[in-house]
């Protein structure tokens, strides 16, 4: 018995070692992956899925056409999460797939595929703190958009069509939007009035408090105009935080620890926070030593929407760690 757990605690850890599982940084995903397509599973096996292309939405010198069928490897049997649960494929979804060719195989790029729910399909960028939930036909028209903006130099950064000051007051899309959001911090990030792009973690409440509302005092305003803790300066505090870490728990300095925790803080209207909630978790110390930063550091700007009025805020940070 013993020596099946291990088996597939090491099968588990091969498809990591490929695709982390996220958080990732847009990018990676889209400018990154071979193939974007509009799928449909038609079988599976132990240790893949059969899809059939219903529509190319993203073509990177693949060479896939729309009716074409791929094989794509996924091991039904690992202990940790899989990206295609057995009950879909028994399913027969269809799905938005992000396929990426490598050593003679197809794999879903970072492990992501999204199901059709609704007639839409919602993917999580962690790093940036948003996902997009929309139909097959608005991901191809955003895409379209995304790819004529940005693309990856022979050293693998992004390299952007429009420049900083080019972009403020300009709407392009949504992604496109976040994604100059991610590479000009402090770029004031502009949504659609009906957007399909929302926080991640999203409060309560879908719209911002607006004055004079009536609403709630207690209600949490999924954006601000003043955040507590400004675009331009979180990747300070972040190292600010794993500086702390070091320093107060010693034990993590000497270990092979390399990942992103994802965590949330509540902030209170007078800047005050409330709550830490670690989303996604690399090692129990490191998240103790977020809490323990947030409680010795717990007085931060007044989080503001519409002309000055104060608002409780829950804001999404990621922490990385040894990368």
């Amino acid at each position: 018995m013993k020596k099946k757990i291990i088996l597939l605690i090491i099968v588990c850890s091969s498809i990591y070692s490929f695709a982390e599982r996220g958080p990732y940084e847009m990018e990676e995903l889209l400018l990154e992956t071979d193939l974007i397509a509009h799928v449909k599973i038609t079988s599976h096996t132990d240790s893949n899925f059969s899809i059939r292309i219903i529509d190319v939405i993203h073509n990177h010198h693949t060479g896939i056409k729309t009716g074409d069928y791929l094989k794509v490897l996924n091991d039904f049997f690992v202990v940790c999460p899989v990206s295609v649960p057995r009950i879909y494929a028994e399913e027969k979804r269809e799905a938005l797939a992000f396929l990426s060719y490598w050593k003679g195989n197809w794999y879903l790029t970072q492990g992501e595929i999204g199901f059709i729910d609704k007639g839409k399909v919602r993917i999580q960028f962690y790093e940036e703190g948003f996902e997009y939930n929309a139909s097959i036909a608005d991901w191809k028209s955003e895409l379209d958009i995304y790819y004529e903006h940005f693309r990856l130099d022979e050293t693998g950064e992004v390299k952007a069509k429009c420049t900083k000051k080019r972009t403020e007051g300009k709407y392009y899309g949504n992604l496109v939007m976040l994604q100059y959001s991610s590479i000009y911090s402090g770029l004031n990030l502009r949504l659609d009035n009906d957007s399909s792009l929302k926080a991640i973690f999203e409060a309560p409440i879908t719209e911002p408090i607006e004055v004079n509302s009536g609403g709630s005092e207690d209600a949490i305003a999924p954006f601000v105009e003043i955040r507590p803790i400004p675009l331009d300066t979180i990747r300070f505090i972040m190292d600010d935080i794993i500086v702390y870490i070091q320093a107060n728990y010693p034990e993590i300095n000497h270990s092979d620890i390399a990942g992103r925790t994802v965590y949330s803080v509540l902030f209170e209207k007078d800047g005050t926070i409330s709550e830490v909630n670690i989303f996604r978790s690399i090692h129990p110390k490191i998240d103790e030593g977020i809490k323990a930063y947030y409680q010795l550091h717990n007085q931060w700007s007044s989080p503001q929407v519409y002309k000055g009025k104060p608002t409780r805020f829950k804001d999404n940070y990621v922490l990385k760690f040894g990368l």
